[in-house]
Order: C-alpha cells, then sequence, then structure tokens
C-alpha cells in the first residue's frame, strides 16, 4: 500500500496531458486554405530538390476524400449497399502494387444506404494499417462534423492523428484509459507522470497493449526493449512508441506501418533505419517526399544497397553544378537494385529529378531525364524532355537510338504512340491493354511464338472485374482487382492484362498505366533505373 499510496495522491495531477493544459489543438486537420499551398523544399542534405502541392480538387472531386482521387463522387454508382459493405469488410490486404488502389477505395464515398458505423470504424482501422494515417484522419474528420459521434470514431480520431505523427493533437483530445494516458505522457516528455502511470498499472494489475510496457521502460531509461510481436505492432499506441523507443531485434516479420514507424525513430543506428524506410515505402506505408525527407537527414556508415541508395542521392545534392548533378543522376540510375524496390527507386529518382532547377535546353541529357522522370511517373516533366529528345533526333544518331530504346517506356507513360519492335509478349500484353498497339495475336500463335499465361486468382473476382470494366463501374472494379491480385507482387502476363484492361475500362486511366508501369519495371521490361 505504501507503494500504492503516492501513485493515488498524484492521480488528479495525472488526467490530462501537459498538451491540454496548454490549449487544446484540433484532433483532425484543418481543410487546406483555397487558392492552394506554396511549394516547399525538403532538408538541406536534398537541395534542389521541390515538392510541389497537390492541385486542389474540383467540386466533382471534393466529395471523395484523396485530393484528385479518380474514384470521383459516386464509385459505387448501381452497386446494391449491402455488397458493397460486405467487400469492404472481406477485402484482402494489398501488396505494393494494390496498395495505392486499396487506400483510394477505403477513403472514396458510400451509397447513404451503405454507410454504417461499424463499417467506418472498419475502413478507418484498415487505412491506417496500411500507414494511410494522413487519409485516415481526414475521413474521421469529415466524420465527426456529423452526428452521432461515437466513442469508437472518437477513438480511431485519436489514432490516425497519433499513427499521422501528431502526438500533441492526438493527446489534447485523448479517450480514457490507462494505455493512452502512458502513451500520452511518454509522447510528451512527461517521464514522472509516465512511471507513475506504469506503477498504478502494476499495482492494479492492469493489462497493457502487448509490447507497450517494454517499450515505455525504454523510454524511461531502462534497456532496450525487444522488437514486438507482429500483432501487438499493429495497436497504435505501440507504434507511436516504437518511433522513439530504443529497440533491439530482428523486425523483419513486423508489418510496414511499423517498419516506417522504426524508420523515423532517432534511436536506431542511420543504416538500420534507411532499410526500414525503405521496406516500408516499398510496401507503400511511406510515401516518397518523406522518404526523401528521411534520408537526407541520415548519413550511412555501412556498405548495404540501402546506404548506397542514400549515398547516391547525397551525391546528387552535393554536386557544385548543373552538369555534375546530372552526371551523379546517371550514376545513381546505374545502381543495381532488387526487383522489389526497381518502382521504388524510379519514383525516388524521378522525385530528385523533377526538383532540378534547368534554365536551358541540354539535348545532351534528354534521354536520361525522359527514362528517369517516365519510370518514376512524373509523366509531365517527363513529356518536355521526350520532346526535345525528338526534336534532336533527325540529326543525331544517339538521340535516335535513345528514342527507339525508350520507346517501350514512352508508350506505358503515354508519353508517344507508334510501333515497338522486338518487344517480348508479357511487354506487348501490356501495351495491347492500354490501347497502345494491337498485336497480330493469331498470328503468333500460328507461328508457335507464345508464353505461358499464368493468371491465378478467384475466377468471380475475374468476372466481377470484367462485368465492372464494361459497365465503367470504379469502385466495383478497384474492389475486383485487389481481390484478384490477394496481395500478390507480381502478376503473370495474362492476370496483368486483364487487370490493367479492367480498370482502363472503368475510366482509371492514370491508374491503369501505374501498375502496367510498376510491373513493366518489376519485371525488367523497360529500362529501370
Amino acid at each position: 500500500m505504501r507503494r500504492l499510496l503516492p501513485v493515488l495522491c498524484a492521480l488528479p495531477l495525472l488526467a490530462l496531458p501537459a498538451a491540454a493544459q496548454q490549449g487544446p489543438r484540433p484532433l483532425v486537420p484543418p481543410p487546406p486554405a483555397t487558392g492552394g499551398q506554396p511549394a516547399t523544399d525538403l532538408p538541406s542534405g536534398l537541395a534542389g530538390i521541390r515538392i510541389q502541392p497537390l492541385a486542389e480538387p474540383g467540386a466533382a472531386q471534393a466529395a471523395a476524400l484523396e485530393p484528385g482521387d479518380p474514384l470521383g463522387a459516386d464509385p459505387w454508382k448501381g452497386v446494391a449497399p449491402q455488397t458493397v459493405a460486405a467487400l469492404l469488410e472481406t477485402l484482402p490486404a494489398p501488396g505494393p502494387l494494390g496498395h495505392p488502389l486499396a487506400r483510394r477505395l477505403l477513403a472514396a464515398p458510400l451509397p447513404e444506404a451503405a454507410a454504417s458505423p461499424a463499417l467506418l470504424h472498419l475502413r478507418l482501422a484498415r487505412l491506417i494499417r496500411l500507414g494511410a494515417a494522413d487519409t485516415a484522419r481526414r475521413l474521421a474528420g469529415q466524420a465527426l462534423q456529423l452526428p452521432p459521434r461515437d466513442a469508437r470514431l472518437e477513438r480511431l480520431a485519436f489514432e490516425a492523428a497519433l499513427a499521422a505523427g501528431d502526438a500533441e493533437a492526438a493527446c489534447a483530445a485523448m479517450p480514457d484509459g490507462e494505455a493512452v494516458a502512458l502513451a500520452c505522457a511518454l509522447l510528451g516528455g512527461d517521464s514522472e507522470r509516465a512511471g507513475l502511470l506504469l506503477d498504478l498499472a502494476a499495482e492494479r494489475g492492469t493489462a497493457l497493449p502487448g509490447g507497450l510496457e517494454p517499450l515505455a521502460r525504454a523510454l524511461l531509461g531502462g534497456e532496450p526493449a525487444a522488437m514486438p510481436a507482429a500483432e501487438a505492432a499493429r495497436d497504435p499506441l505501440v507504434l507511436a512508441l516504437l518511433a522513439r523507443a530504443p529497440v533491439e531485434g530482428d523486425a523483419g516479420g513486423l508489418p510496414p506501418a511499423a517498419l516506417a514507424a522504426l524508420a523515423r525513430n532517432p534511436a536506431l543506428a542511420a543504416d538500420e533505419r534507411l532499410e526500414w524506410a525503405l521496406q516500408a515505402a516499398t510496401a507503400g506505408a511511406l510515401a516518397v517526399d518523406p522518404l526523401l525527407a528521411l534520408v537526407a537527414g541520415l548519413e550511412p556508415e555501412g556498405d548495404g544497397p540501402a546506404a548506397g541508395q542514400a549515398r547516391a542521392l547525397r551525391a546528387v545534392a552535393a554536386a557544385a553544378d548543373l552538369p555534375a548533378r546530372l552526371e551523379a543522376l546517371e550514376a545513381a540510375r546505374r545502381l543495381p537494385v532488387e526487383k522489389r524496390r526497381r518502382a521504388l527507386w524510379a519514383r525516388m529518382l524521378a522525385r530528385t529529378a523533377a526538383g532540378l532547377e534547368v534554365d536551358r535546353p541540354l539535348p545532351e541529357a534528354a534521354a536520361l531525364m525522359t527514362e528517369l522522370l517516365a519510370a518514376g511517373g512524373e509523366t509531365g516533366a517527363a513529356r518536355r524532355w521526350h520532346a526535345l529528345l525528338r526534336a534532336a533526333a533527325p540529326g543525331d544518331p544517339k538521340a535516335q537510338d535513345a528514342l527507339a530504346r525508350l520507346q517501350p517506356l514512352a508508350l506505358l507513360t503515354g508519353l508517344a504512340d507508334g510501333p515497338v519492335p522486338q518487344a517480348p509478349f508479357p511487354l506487348l500484353a501490356l501495351l495491347d491493354a492500354l490501347g497502345e498497339v494491337q498485336p497480330d495475336w493469331l498470328a503468333a500463335l500460328a507461328a508457335g511464338r507464345s508464353e505461358p499465361a499464368r493468371a491465378t486468382g478467384p475466377l468471380a473476382a475475374w468476372l466481377a472485374l470484367d462485368a465492372a470494366a464494361e459497365a465503367g463501374q470504379a469502385g466495383p472494379a478497384v474492389a475486383a482487382a485487389l481481390f484478384v491480385m490477394d496481395g500478390d507482387t507480381s502478376p503473370g502476363p495474362l492476370a496483368a492484362h486483364r487487370l490493367v484492361r479492367g480498370l482502363r475500362k472503368a475510366g482509371l486511366e492514370a491508374e491503369a498505366r501505374r501498375l502496367a508501369l510498376e510491373i513493366a519495371l518489376g519485371e525488367g521490361l523497360v529500362p529501370a533505373p
């Protein structure tokens, strides 16, 4: 009882976190100001790279929570409400290829008859698990403006703010619970309060979420905590502490959101953080811009692949002039990158290349810049360089060769049209699905030229994808595609063809091209950085 008495006496002082006593911050972010936001610079380690703001959505897009979301304001038009709910409840966990589709589908507006508190809770929880905390936060913020407000919704809004890295706002409006109070005390830097709460939980026999107590004790100055189990690492409170506490052990089996938390953990070595950051970003739990910002602030010591990529980006930033930066980009492009990370590395280099300030035409750099920008999805910037390359081609054999080499990439990204000579069958299938070429498949079959189809997935999902494509239904097409992929990272040629064609016919041209490009990069069908 002597140990418990000071804890009980301190309870009135523990009722609110320090942030709450200083005045509450909004749990959800305010809507963006009209007129957009100015471009922002990344940290000085990547000087010359700028993040441009997204264009503001129009009225038709405002109903969708993702800015510029291609699913639109009524993606489930014509689908029975009970079917919508059942599909979202049973949606498989996406792999890297399906991650952007899953995020948009879970955030897209629902038919009024399908909306329910339980389904909203499920969507929010799944978005947080996907690492899409900002999306979950916007969705929760919209829901909190409408009646009825329930305790579960408020808890999920708290978890979304916490997962988005805004511990101050989350803890200023924290829900009840000893585990929440403990986490907020630790995140607010109140070690004395956190220690009292740990003692109180021990005296009462309170069961804290798995992994929370070891992380708390590590933050309070104890030994590094062991890595939590995979299931424990899905808890938002554990995730928040995982981004700060000293930890040790193998994190290979942790979910992507936990790897993203470890990547932000200043208590870990730079090489470890880089590796977890790349793994999280490959899985879709860490976007390219925050990944580049994180890389800019770390100085690796090892010689592994992650360290090599970080040094290559630093070399681009450190180059004294534009020719030297282009040379450093060329060196970065030539780095060997494992298959599963090719698409991510392409996006990283494209964002880096897009940020270079070029004040004059550079025909000699047009091929490099076209390849880097197009492979990484920066199509608008790539188009300008591709036009420069085409203009130089008539009198320049090197430009002609570069155009021929880049033609498959240009077709995949919509930069050009025309034939693609000597293309392998899987690439022809992707281009056919995009409507860029019309191969004579019958002639190829007659000549004995073909490959195994390797199509897998539930039959009902394939048929649903075909039906949604014919009807132009974005929501059902995306849901069916996610069931077809079922976390797969490398669909076979026939599966890739039908997935890309289905999304395109459903009106999702940009998503179809993104999927086709990532498959082509992963399979080595087009030039890849």
